[in-house]
């Protein structure tokens, strides 16, 4: 599927959320998130491409697994739907460290925390349900850690000069 095939499915995919049709949706959010990762790490090593559309690009697919976890969230199967957050969340925190994507670095940032975000409150969601699951508490108090930890590498690998917070390495 190419990059212009996989943004017709993922309009698609919003229609059927809106229309409640959540199956259907779900596949197709499935197969956007398989695509966009591969579409994005070549528009990025493209000089024709421009940064605003790497930033759509990276936009839909943080929306996708965004969607793609809320529908997961709505059938019960919380790991999945946790899974399709953090494996965006992955993509975006390993393309912060590629110089392909520098000049892009403000919109991996900000869909990383968008996603993070998502993560944090689909977590804190779990653990307030009438017995929580302690799973949960440990993938937040993970998740947190990860992102203090990725956001301290970020910070030392493009400004070398700063003092970091080793604190930051160290479990709460």
């Amino acid at each position: 599927m190419d990059l212009q095939q996989s943004w017709t499915k993922f309009l698609q995919g919003e229609q059927f959320m809106e229309n409640g049709h959540w199956q259907q949706a779900c596949c197709i959010f499935q197969e956007v998130m398989t695509e966009l990762p591969a579409h994005f790490e070549t528009a990025a090593q493209g000089e024709d491409v421009k940064p605003c559309q790497l930033h759509c690009i990276l936009k839909g697919f943080a929306d996708s697994a965004i969607y793609q976890s809320e529908i997961l969230n709505k059938f019960g199967r919380q790991s999945l739907a946790f899974e399709a957050l953090n494996t965006a969340y992955g993509h975006c925190q390993f393309w912060k460290y590629n110089r392909d994507f520098e000049h892009i670095m403000c919109a991996l940032n900000s869909n990383a925390n968008v996603l993070f975000q998502h993560m944090e409150q689909f977590c804190q969601a779990q653990l307030s349900l009438p017995t929580p699951e302690t799973v949960w508490q440990n993938r937040l108090n993970d998740m947190q850690q990860a992102h203090k930890n990725f956001n301290l590498i970020h910070t030392v690998h493009h400004y070398p000069d700063s003092q970091p917070n080793s604190s930051l390495f160290m479990a709460s």
